[in-house]
């Protein structure tokens, strides 16, 4: 679409065609074109209806600074916080939708808000705080105390736990955990590096909110084999 919204598409066969356009966050607008002809040309006018706008200021309920780096989503278009807390999400598809505050790093806790409705060419400001969250850390070891990678570490066994991957060092990080009391779970995975180990149920953290706790190591328990003869 050139300047001033005027557009040309050329080198068409004979034949049906529908035009159609559309802006992020508003669906097309489109014409059909029947039966053209070879040698004729036609005006096709589109008229697109302006998107809206979500933004707003996303800042802690502690502290009540800004937070950098938190991701908005909401009905696929996503935006990211920038350095003094602000987002906008500019093609807002209309309509009534969740919006969803995560942050990337793990410090807060993630929101979900109730749908948000947004009209045409609306705009809808947003103000949210998050709280924080706890970040635990350690190593997972085998019972031989040697590092397990590929050790999937979670804050609780049932619900919807915080969980985490540890990395070839055995070390784990698990970000974005409510404050509370919880059992460590470590679950290997099936490659070789750990396949000598089981599910183990590991140490019992309580954690506050935005505290940091490290060294929060544990083992494994080693596979037990019964054979014999029949």
């Amino acid at each position: 679409v050139q300047a001033g919204g005027a557009f040309n598409v050329v080198g068409l066969a004979a034949g049906d065609y529908r035009v159609s356009a559309s802006l992020p966050g508003n669906g097309p607008a489109a014409v059909d074109v029947p039966g053209v002809v070879l040698g004729q040309d036609y005006d096709v006018d589109l008229e697109l209806k302006t998107p809206g706008v979500l933004s707003g200021t996303v800042a802690s309920t502690a502290e009540g600074e800004p937070i950098a780096g938190v991701s908005v989503t909401r009905a696929d278009p996503t935006a990211q916080t920038d350095s003094d807390g602000n987002y906008v999400i500019a093609g807002a598809k209309t309509g009534a939708y969740t919006v969803y505050f995560t942050d990337n790093v793990g410090a807060y806790l993630d929101l979900t808000t109730a749908p948000v409705a947004v009209q045409t060419a609306q705009t809808v400001d947003l103000d949210v705080e998050l709280e924080p969250a706890a970040i635990i850390t350690g190593i997972v070891r085998d019972s031989a105390g040697a590092p397990l990678p590929g050790v999937t570490v979670t804050s609780d066994e049932f619900g919807r736990p915080a969980q985490a991957l540890s990395d070839f060092e055995g070390r784990y990080r698990l970000a974005g955990v409510p404050a509370g009391t919880y059992q460590l779970v470590g679950r290997p995975s099936e490659e070789p590096a750990s396949s000598t180990s089981v599910e183990t149920a590991g140490p019992t953290v309580t954690v506050e909110p935005g505290q940091t706790l490290d060294g929060v190591d544990f083992a494994l328990d080693a596979f037990s084999v019964i054979s014999g003869s029949l």
